[in-house]
């Protein structure tokens, strides 16, 4: 970090420069005494430092330090604080100025803070940054009060004064929130919808088309029943074929329909064998599995004469039986 002199109508400074940015730092502008309007400054003679950062306004800490974290600590606390800071591109000549007054919601912050270093805003945008540790705040612009919008006009006349090249200056501030008596957002929209015409025009065009919606009557669209396809486990419609036709003694009838069932499933690749008789389907079922003759001999008798009500779920476990040894034994 080199030291480097500057010579301007306020008088001799002593700045530091790094090759990519000049930084000049607590050039004082004006003085003031506690809640007096602050007066201009003569130009000194004797070179100024101004190597290290000028002081702040006295203040408490930051309600939001615990969000932004410390702001001003390690930097001076003084009333005397009408210094300002220039952070610009070594080469500078002739760029825009952009002032800059720090935010803290009228009773902390400091554009002394570190944080609050301009290096990136001048290195990129080629730009001249002035910044202001005084009480500054973003309403001196829109409201004289505590003289800080003379403060405001003493830092632009003392950049007026730096020289006779046309220069473009922009103050900025750091943020604004809501200003005045309606300092919020719905008070905010409030006012644009009730007195600006076109919050009203919007205010009307949704009580239209509110009417609009209202005059259609809309109706509540009926839910379609989603189509529920259950594919059901074989024997568990044995089981409820079986109750219905118990309800009326067919038992003969739901013999022959429950055997027909358990023939079309254990006979699907016996396409020689589906016509012959239920005889010979349970002969061939006993042969292939003697362990079925028991149920075999049920399911002949329920086929040939009707069975007490108390045998009919004898009858479909007999019947379950048998289709689960057919499709479970191989053929012969």
């Amino acid at each position: 970090m080199q030291r480097r002199r500057l010579d301007p109508p306020a008088g001799p400074l002593l700045a530091e420069d790094d090759g990519t940015l000049l930084h000049v730092r607590g050039i004082r502008y004006a003085r003031a005494v506690r809640f007096a309007a602050p007066q201009p400054i003569a130009p000194w003679l004797d070179v100024l430092d101004t190597t290290r950062r000028g002081p702040v306004c006295p203040q408490l800490p930051s309600r939001l330090e615990w969000v932004t974290g410390p702001v001003v600590d390690g930097l001076a606390m003084s009333e005397d604080c009408q210094v300002l800071s220039v952070t610009a591109p070594s080469d500078a000549d002739g760029l825009p100025v952009m002032v800059w007054l720090h935010g803290g919601a009228y009773v902390s912050g400091g554009g002394e803070a570190p944080k609050y270093d301009a290096d990136e805003l001048a290195r990129r945008g080629r730009v001249v940054v002035v910044s202001d540790p005084d009480l500054f705040r973003n309403d001196v612009i829109r409201r004289c009060s505590w003289a800080t919008d003379v403060r405001a006009v003493r830092m632009l006349e003392w950049l007026r004064d730096g020289g006779d090249a046309p220069r473009t200056v922009l103050v900025f501030d750091e943020y604004h929130q809501g200003f005045g008596h309606r300092a919020s957002l719905f008070g905010t929209i409030g006012d644009f919808l009730g007195q600006h015409p076109l919050g009203r025009t919007l205010v009307q065009l949704a009580l239209a088309a509110l009417v609009l919606l209202l005059a259609v009557g809309p109706r509540p669209i009926p839910p379609v029943d989603v189509l529920r396809v259950e594919r059901r486990d074989p024997l568990e419609q044995i089981d409820a074929l079986a109750h219905a036709y118990e309800q009326v003694h067919a038992t003969r009838t739901l013999t022959a329909r429950l055997l027909r069932g358990v023939r079309s499933r254990v006979e699907r690749a016996w396409s020689d064998t589906r016509a012959r008789p239920n005889e010979e389907f349970l002969a061939d079922a006993e042969a292939r599995a003697p362990t079925l003759r028991p149920d075999v001999e049920l399911v002949r008798r329920a086929l040939a004469e009707t069975l007490p009500d108390r045998t009919v779920p004898e009858l479909g476990a007999a019947l379950r039986r048998i289709e689960q040894t057919l499709t479970t034994t191989p053929t012969a």
